[in-house]
């Protein structure tokens, strides 16, 4: 019986174990929308909710809100990072 072996390539080292396992699923977090033209964050979410119109967040992370606010979750790591980074400029 012969075996076959393949050699895989290196893992990025940036990237470690615990970033990976300690990441929340994108449906159990909260998530930062940009407005839309007169719309606020708010206002879309509300008026998606209403209508059942999927939103995209900053993460690219998409979904149709229920209409509340997530309180209870915790903030989408990714989204805050992004937008961070545009009202620093």
């Amino acid at each position: 019986m012969e075996l076959n072996t393949q050699i895989l390539p290196a893992i990025d080292e940036a990237l470690g174990l615990e970033e990976i396992l300690g990441e929340v699923p994108p449906d159990e977090c909260a998530h930062i929308v940009r407005r839309s033209g007169a719309l606020g964050a708010g206002a879309l979410i509300t008026a998606a909710a209403e209508s059942g119109m999927e939103v995209e967040a900053l993460c690219g992370y998409r979904w149709v809100p229920k209409g509340h606010a997530p309180d209870d979750l915790p903030a989408c790591i990714r989204c805050v990072e992004i937008w961070q980074a545009l009202t620093s400029q």
